[in-house]
């Protein structure tokens, strides 16, 4: 005896009605504990930055930014989003991070010393008491401007492309 799906007997009824509340509540639990585990994942993830920042340095500021876009280019990378430029803005946030980071990490002043270290190789061997020639002080300040030049400029590039791109950053 072939079954149809019409429910003829109250009991039918009821069963049919159990099986789809349970299964409803199963798939309501199923996304709330996603949905919470994955808030609580987050949290541990963000807690490091968070206990670490300080108001009073714009280090801090480019940590979390650094880390947001990271967590955004990760994102990014999946390769089921439905936007059609995927890829491009992937890659944009790829250099909107690394620019967060260079601003953090010291880059700019590493840079700096590495040059100067190049230019004067006692710069950093003599005492403290030891005077620059009016050549070294030159040669010191052209590499310093230039790289506190080329720090401002990539700054001004990074808020420039969050600015221009960030309406494009969501799924």
């Amino acid at each position: 005896m072939a079954r149809t799906n019409k429910l003829t007997t109250l009991d039918e009824i009821n069963d049919f009605l159990e099986q789809m509340s349970a299964f409803s509540l199963r798939k309501y639990v199923s996304w709330r504990w996603r949905l919470i585990s994955r808030r609580i994942n987050k949290l541990v993830r963000w807690l490091p930055i968070i206990w670490n920042d300080y108001d009073w340095d714009q280090c801090y500021f480019y940590i979390i930014l650094e880390r947001k876009l990271r967590d955004m280019e990760l994102y990014f990378l999946n390769a089921d989003l439905p936007a059609l430029d995927t890829p491009a803005q992937q890659k944009r946030i790829k250099v909107c991070r690394i620019l967060a980071e260079r601003m953090t990490s010291g880059y700019y002043s590493d840079q700096s010393i590495k040059e100067i270290e190049k230019a004067i190789p006692t710069f950093f061997k003599r005492s403290f008491t030891d005077k620059l020639t009016s050549a070294e002080a030159k040669v010191f300040m052209r590499i310093s401007e230039r790289w506190a030049t080329k720090e401002k400029v990539e700054n001004d590039l990074l808020f420039a492309q969050i600015a221009k791109h960030i309406n494009r950053w969501w799924d």
